[in-house]
């Protein structure tokens, strides 16, 4: 099984006036059934739903310039609005919130990892027998006038917004190591899938490809992306959340998406003393966390990955 990405280069095709210039990656997938039905699955998605490609660094935001901040700050008012006003929306159907939010946003991410997991606990909750206790409020039960996708739309007002404003909190020290440390920087394939419903769920068997990212010697390993619920281990550790949650616990599930990293500054990150100092302080071993669900590696390429960051997919090719 391979996946072939095929872009152009933006500067080359405007001055070729019609001419098409290519580049390509082909990438290699492992076989393994897991692996197997996750590329069936992504190529369906493929087919019937758009790709949203970009090649990203890690964003460094400078909090410390009083021009950005005050410029950005009604789009940040915005969106901590929206959390308030969904909040209110959920105390209106009798849901008693265990926890008070600031007035307006605080910066700090441990505000927003609070929000973050009252987020997929829920979002766990609806999905599974909603007959069961809530984890929040025993109490709670979803009114007859909502079922169960109206109040996911509901509660996912408060991840949208979450995740909007994570970029914009105070760094603490993880962050600080690996932005200062380990810039990343990544080519990301997502597909646009807007219904939670239609995700890919691994069985136990399946998700055991979440542990074997370190013991790989490929370059450029391509990884499921973090389309789940919850957060992947480094989103963790950069905004300082607790891993033994089991909304922290690796990709148990996948929306079709996969990434490539295009240098190996996430293995770095991952075995320095920072990173194993923080599992150390939740009892953690390291041969215990579930860093990436590995799904292949790149084989060929026409040019550098480098290169591809600032050029366009023309489209992908599944080839069985």
């Amino acid at each position: 099984m391979f996946i072939k990405a095929i872009f152009t280069d933006y500067k080359e095709n405007f001055y070729s006036f019609g001419e098409k210039h290519s580049n390509y990656i082909l990438i290699k997938l492992f076989t393994n059934p897991g692996i197997e039905n996750w590329f069936q699955y992504s190529k369906k998605l493929y087919k019937r739903n758009r790709y949203l490609y970009s090649a990203e660094r890690h964003q460094k935001i400078d909090l410390k310039n009083t021009y950005y901040v005050e410029k950005i700050k009604d789009s940040l008012n915005n969106r901590w609005g929206l959390i308030k006003k969904t909040l209110q929306e959920m105390e209106k159907i009798k849901y008693q919130i265990p926890f008070k939010i600031p007035e307006e946003f605080d910066f700090d991410q441990k505000t927003l990892n609070t929000l973050h997991r009252f987020f997929t606990y829920n979002a766990a909750w609806r999905q599974s027998n909603i007959k069961t206790e809530n984890p929040f409020d025993k109490n709670f039960r979803i009114p007859q006038n909502y079922n169960k996708k109206s109040f996911f739309y509901l509660i996912d007002q408060i991840n949208k917004n979450v995740h909007f404003l994570e970029k914009y909190t105070v760094p603490g020290p993880n962050r600080i190591f690996v932005e200062e440390n380990h810039p990343l920087e990544y080519l990301y394939f997502k597909i646009i899938e807007e219904d939670f419903e239609k995700y890919l769920n691994f069985n136990p068997e399946e998700y055991q490809n979440n542990y074997n990212f370190l013991n790989l010697n490929y370059e450029n390993i391509v990884t499921l992306d973090a389309s789940i619920l919850g957060k992947s281990i480094l989103q963790s550790f950069m905004e300082q959340d607790d891993p033994t949650c089991w909304d922290c616990q690796g990709r148990h599930c996948s929306t079709g998406g996969f990434m490539i990293y295009t240098n190996d500054q996430l293995k770095k990150i991952y075995t320095s003393t920072q990173f194993q100092d923080w599992i150390k302080k939740y009892n953690l071993e390291s041969s215990e966390i579930p860093y990436e669900f590995s799904i292949g590696y790149v084989q060929e390429q026409s040019t550098s990955l480098k290169s591809l960051l600032t050029q366009q997919l023309i489209r992908l090719e599944y080839i069985d």
